[in-house]
């Protein structure tokens, strides 16, 4: 996340909400979510009101934030949900996380009597190019597998009005 933002702040114009925020910034063209901590009914229906008058967010949830789990002394929320905000998108975030054997990246694990061996760990994988949306601007130009340590899935409900176009599949 921290790469992210520091990117966003070369070519935006970007403030970091608190977590316990009662409004949006006036003249906020993009919203961007990440792993955000529980939402208040009223902060839910900000976030509602801006989709659905601007429409443009960027939205990332986690279902087993290794981070998060690490933070605050393992108080902080390892899942991540936008609670009602869902519903009116029709996305939902599974609560289980992605294995792929196919996809699984090489980890180094103690083999006993000081060596090393490397194994296959189907729960951090790394999808190739020929997985991710050769269509959007933000994934076309890919060249090289993008790695993932207990990556999420989304279920989507078809709504009107709302298009849904995985990245990464």
């Amino acid at each position: 996340a921290a790469a992210l933002l520091r990117e966003a702040r070369r070519a935006y114009d970007f403030e970091v909400l608190q977590p316990d925020f009662v409004e949006l910034p006036p003249g906020t063209d993009v919203l961007m979510i990440v792993h955000p901590p529980p939402l208040s009914e009223w902060q839910q229906y900000l976030i509602d009101q801006f989709l659905m008058h601007k429409g443009t967010a960027l939205i990332a949830l986690d279902p087993a934030a290794r981070a998060a789990a690490v933070q605050r002394g393992g108080q902080a929320p390892t899942s991540s949900t936008l609670g009602r905000v869902e519903q009116t998108l029709g996305v939902s975030l599974a609560p289980d996380v992605v294995a792929d054997r196919t996809m699984a990246l090489p980890v180094n694990v103690d083999a006993g009597g000081g060596r090393v061996a490397q194994v296959a760990q189907p729960l951090f994988i790394a999808p190739p190019p020929s997985r991710m949306s050769r269509s959007d601007v933000v994934t076309a130009d890919l060249s090289r597998p993008i790695n993932f340590g207990s990556a999420g899935h989304l279920v989507f409900a078809e709504r009107p009005g709302v298009t849904f176009e995985p990245l990464i599949e």
